[in-house]
């Protein structure tokens, strides 16, 4: 991944997804979201050094994904004009940017089909997100179970 500027284009599909799900606009504080976008980087450069990385190391797409994850969730960049009815509209989205990042962005796995994931798990899953703490680790951790239950 890139530059904040890249990484964007990364949240539009996961908006399109929950607009679609819920039949209402999303808005996206871009103030917000640059610095979700900016702790991602953050967080990667401080657990990922690039100086400490062997050559040609690629980080994990789970890694990736829980980190960004995180931060959109924690740092709650989107909403809608009806709040009240869409209270978890930064963690469904936030852990779409995930999925997708694990799976429709994601050269290696394009071809594979994503997991389905049954509904009262993912509830649950985004209900947690908002009222749990969840670090960047133990969400990659969760992709990366979603992609083993998938094998």
């Amino acid at each position: 991944m890139g530059r904040s500027e890249d990484l964007k284009d990364i949240v539009e599909k996961p908006i399109a997804a929950y607009e679609r799900v819920f039949g209402c606009a999303v808005s996206a504080e871009m103030a917000i979201l640059d610095e979700c976008f900016s702790r991602y980087e953050r967080s990667l450069d401080k657990d990922f050094p690039s100086s400490e990385a062997p050559q040609g190391y690629e980080l994990s797409q789970f890694k990736v994904a829980g980190v960004i994850c995180c931060w959109l969730r924690k740092l709650k960049p989107f909403s809608t004009q009806d709040a009240a009815n869409h209270l978890f509209v930064n963690e469904f989205i936030a852990f779409l940017v995930g999925y997708y990042l694990v799976y429709g962005y994601n050269v290696r796995h394009a071809k594979d089909r994503p997991p389905k994931i049954k509904a009262h798990y993912f509830d649950d899953l985004v209900k947690s997100f908002r009222y749990n703490a969840h670090s960047p680790h133990s969400t990659a951790l969760i992709f990366e179970s979603l992609c083993m239950g998938a094998s």
